[in-house]
């Protein structure tokens, strides 16, 4: 969702920009998509992300694999992988989408920010210059959090309220 936001802001800013996806690229699914470079990459091969990543400058990191069983397991070697091929290319920056981690022992943490946290530790180790952008809920039409949000307030007469909405950084980052 984020990724697909995010390529014509680079485009009309005059990048190159080489957009890597898990799934087979179809040029036809975006506006934009006969003016990148489109690169079908599983980051949990070494060889892939070698292979995405040779002759950039730059890499914004939108990996993430909630959606498995093992995810962690994945993003982990996901972002290991990134950092090598980083290191190996001399990228120069990494922009990486996380989320907002609550102030609380780690072990506290949900597995999915445990996750979000390891993979940003694992990015920073790169020698690229590494910023980790922290959101919490990124609401655009179309985005799975619009659509839960969207379905949640339809059906429930209650809304439950999650413990990291009551951090003093907690926010919103509005895609149009």
């Amino acid at each position: 969702y984020v990724g697909s936001r995010l390529v014509p802001e680079l485009l009309r800013g005059g990048h190159e920009v080489v957009a890597a996806a898990s799934s087979p690229p179809r040029p036809d699914r975006f506006s934009w998509g006969h003016a990148v470079e489109l690169v079908r990459m599983d980051a949990t091969v070494a060889e892939d992300v070698r292979r995405a990543t040779a002759g950039v400058d730059a890499v914004c990191y939108l990996v993430h694999g909630l959606s498995r069983r093992g995810f962690r397991d994945r993003d982990r070697l996901a972002a290991e992988h990134v950092r090598d091929a980083v290191d190996e290319h001399g990228v120069g920056r990494v922009v990486y989408l996380s989320g907002l981690v609550p102030d609380v022992p780690e072990q506290r943490l949900s597995p999915h920010i445990a996750s979000r946290l390891e993979v940003e530790r694992i990015l920073l180790e790169s020698s690229a210059a590494t910023l980790s952008l922290r959101a919490g809920v990124i609401i655009g039409a179309g985005s799975t959090s619009f659509e839960i949000i969207r379905q949640t307030a339809s059906t429930l007469l209650v809304q439950p309220v999650p413990l990291w909405m009551h951090s003093p950084w907690s926010g919103l980052m509005l895609a149009t």
